[in-house]
Formats: structure tokens, C-alpha cells, sequence
């Protein structure tokens, strides 16, 4: 996947848990705001696998420059 299409689906997610946790205080239902902290995580997954596929091309990058020396 993308790093622009994962960081699409990372702001929805974060924007869908912000809007679930808002209602679900709102509506004093802990149900709702379990599932906003658990989409919550999810984003933050989501991250992190964001993160890991950047790292891994530029450390590829570097090692292709390291072998042309």
C-alpha cells in the first residue's frame, strides 16, 4: 500500500474514532466510546506500519548507494 493512501486511512480513522468518542460521551454510552478507543488504536497501527514502510526504503535506498562505492 501507499504511503499517501495509508495516511488517507489513517486521518479517516482518527477523524471517525475523534467523531465516535464525542458521541458516544455525549451519549453516556461506554460501548461507543470503547469502540472510538479501539478505532483509536487501529489508527495508530495503521501508523506505525506508515512509518515501517517509509524506514524500509530509505534504508534500501542507503544500502543500493553503499554498494556503488
Amino acid at each position: 500500500m501507499s504511503a499517501d493512501r495509508l495516511r488517507v486511512i489513517l486521518i479517516a480513522l482518527l477523524a471517525f474514532a475523534a467523531v465516535l468518542g464525542v458521541v458516544g460521551h455525549k451519549a453516556g454510552s461506554p460501548w461507543i466510546v470503547w469502540v472510538s478507543y479501539a478505532c483509536f488504536v487501529v489508527a495508530v497501527a495503521v501508523y506505525l506500519r506508515w512509518r515501517q514502510g517509509i524506514r524500509a526504503r530509505v534504508l534500501d535506498r542507503e544500502e543500493k548507494t553503499a554498494q556503488g562505492d
